[in-house]
């Protein structure tokens, strides 16, 4: 038999700063724009994990953002480039957040640039993404299985607008 928790609340708000632990979700975003923009970017409560290592790489293989990465302070510095600039190749690893936003980058792109992850990747639904990027007006090539990875991507985006359903992925948004 378990013993019985209490729990009594406090007879004084406590003096305290919680800082919680940072997002790879959050840091994947924040890396993107911070790597478009023109201009030096401070990405504070940056978390470092696979993912954001795999997005640190993938804006890099694009050309133009350099990024400066302190883990010990939880912080990157990015002197964004503006659009890519480079075609090749993006390895994606693993990581769900950083191909489907760079797909949509690489769409940016006036060069022919292929995505790809490793297989567990592979395996993941990218169609309505796919679907949406040649709507707006980017090139797309799958060059396995349809609505998989790898895929080649070229822009430029004409824009406009265009449907995509959230409920497969919110990451298509």
């Amino acid at each position: 038999m378990s013993e019985a928790l209490s729990i009594e609340p406090l007879a004084a708000a406590p003096d305290a700063t919680l800082r919680p632990p940072g997002s790879k979700s959050i840091t994947n975003r924040a890396l993107v724009c911070a790597a478009l923009a023109e201009g030096r970017s401070v990405l504070r409560g940056a978390l470092f994990a696979e993912d954001t290592l795999a997005m640190v790489d993938s804006v890099a293989a694009f050309g133009g953002a350099e990024i400066e990465a302190d883990q010990g302070s939880a912080t990157m510095v990015v002197r964004g480039g503006g659009r890519p600039r480079g075609g090749g190749r993006v390895d994606a690893r693993q990581s769900g957040t950083t191909s489907r936003f760079v797909l949509a980058v690489a769409a940016l792109a006036d060069r022919r640039v292929v995505v790809d992850g490793d297989l567990q990747l592979r395996a993941r639904p990218f169609g309505p993404l796919l679907d949406a990027l040649r709507e707006l007006g980017a090139e797309v090539e799958e060059l396995g299985e349809a609505g998989r990875l790898p895929v080649a991507v070229r822009g430029p985006l004409v824009g406009g607008a265009v449907s995509v359903p959230g409920h497969v992925s919110s990451q298509f948004l």
